[in-house]
């Protein structure tokens, strides 16, 4: 594999050593995918068909500790992320920002220390 081409957290294009990305791989209980892998298109299709980007890399995290290595992979090499869990919790605790989004629109954005201080948007957003 060449180097990887991905984007920083500005929306700069940045280029990711395939060795890092062969850690990555080596690191996760999941699996790790890239454009041309058997599943990564399935794996980045969402709900709205008119809607297609293809992110640099797509983790199928098992756990928690897949997603906490691979947010520590995204803080180290600048990477910007897009985590799409429903564990809030554990996400909360690694992320620096959230942002909610309900069919496409943003309900809450901002960091993970003032949305634990949104009871009424932790209940009927995420349920808890």
């Amino acid at each position: 594999m060449t180097t990887l081409a991905a984007l920083d957290r500005d929306g700069a294009r940045l280029e990711i050593d395939p060795k890092h990305v062969d850690g990555l791989r080596a690191a996760l209980r999941g699996s790790l995918l890239v454009a041309g892998d058997p599943g990564y298109d399935e794996s980045r299709s969402i709900w709205n068909a008119m809607i297609d980007r293809r992110p640099a890399l797509v983790a199928r995290c098992v756990g928690v500790s897949d997603i906490i290595t691979c947010v520590n992979f995204a803080r180290q090499h600048g990477i910007a992320t897009v985590i799409v869990d429903k564990n809030h919790a554990a996400i909360g605790r690694i992320a620096n920002r959230v942002v909610i989004l309900v069919k496409g629109r943003v309900v809450f954005e901002g960091e993970s220390a003032a949305l634990l201080a949104e009871p009424d948007v932790l209940h009927r957003h995420l349920g808890v």
